[in-house]
């Protein structure tokens, strides 16, 4: 997306390298199953643990640049 940066919410077992971890056995998640905009800055992701059968969510939030609010008019 550009001229928008992602951030992700602190999240209980939350990896490097933008990878997040099981909350519940720690196995390394590289991708999640389903992700839905929930509104214009906000970004949910499904998350499903093949090791261990866990479904666990996370939300991530989009900030707004400062060249996001620079509209030109013609």
């Amino acid at each position: 997306m550009e001229g928008r940066a992602a951030e992700q919410e602190s999240v209980p077992g939350a990896g490097f390298f933008g990878r997040q971890l099981c909350p519940q056995c720690a196995y390394t998640l590289v991708a999640p199953d389903a992700s839905q905009h929930i509104s214009e800055h906000t970004i949910k992701h499904i998350w499903f643990c093949e090791a261990c059968g866990t479904e666990f969510a996370t939300l991530v939030r989009l900030r707004r640049q400062d060249s996001d609010r620079s509209v030109a008019v013609a």
